[in-house]
């Protein structure tokens, strides 16, 4: 499987698209369904950071990635699942003029995904204790039930 990238070119006459074929291989010289099928191992969080927000119709805050200490994402929502059993991550998306959405980045495997969400949500575990702890000690090792909490 080939990617396609296509760059619009303006002449005086006429506007056309040029199409550029690029073979579809990863940085270990997988291609095609070989590249997809890969597992997560490949790919490594290196930096996790997550703002939070007063939560609003269950989302939680924002948070960032560094991918193998090369690759920033930014602007992923954070929102607590509905039942309760954890968090979900909304990647950036674009809305053109005509209303259309585009997808601005997000995981194409499942093991990608959930590499993605588990670091999320382990950044978010040791927040929690963080803010528990400093509550504690704050109040003089008796938890006084006011402590901000992200779940």
């Amino acid at each position: 499987m080939s990617r396609v990238f296509v760059s619009e070119c303006a002449t005086l006459q006429e506007k056309h698209l040029e199409v550029f074929y690029f073979p579809s291989t990863d940085l270990a010289g997988r291609s095609g369904d070989d590249a997809r099928t890969m597992d997560a191992s490949a790919l490594a969080v290196t930096e996790v950071d997550f703002q939070p927000i007063r939560p609003r119709q269950g989302l939680l805050g924002f948070a960032s990635l560094v991918l193998n200490h090369s690759l920033r994402i930014a602007g992923i929502a954070v929102y607590a699942r509905p039942d309760g059993s954890g968090i979900r991550l909304v990647f950036p998306e674009r809305m053109l003029p005509h209303g259309a959405k585009i997808e601005l980045i997000c995981p194409i495997t499942r093991p990608c995904g959930e590499l993605l969400t588990q670091a999320v949500a382990e950044y978010i575990r040791q927040l929690e204790k963080k803010i528990d702890l400093s509550a504690t000690t704050r109040s003089g090792g008796v938890e006084d039930g006011n402590s901000p909490r992200f779940s």
